[in-house]
């Protein structure tokens, strides 16, 4: 049986740490997944005659932790705590 007091006071923790609305904290996001299909100019062996420009397009995707992952998270955290 999960003690509903640390699992409020594990809620609160992660409160505290994101500080939602104020300029410090953290954010709990997943382990971030681009896209690497990146479009760049290759560059020459030597330095062209004129300036040129080149492009390098990158995509970043990644999930921000919810209410009801961060409930599922807590709660198998503590189903397993302290018997390991």
């Amino acid at each position: 049986m999960i003690n509903p007091n640390v699992r409020k006071m594990m809620i609160d923790f992660v409160n505290h740490l994101e500080r939602r609305g104020r300029s410090s904290g953290w954010r709990i996001i997943s382990k971030a997944s681009y896209d690497d299909k990146t479009n760049y100019t290759k560059s020459h062996s030597t330095r062209p005659p004129k300036t040129e420009r080149k492009i390098m397009r990158m995509f970043w995707e990644w999930y921000e932790m919810g209410d009801d992952d961060l409930n599922y998270e807590i709660d198998t955290f503590l189903k397993t705590w302290g018997t390991e």
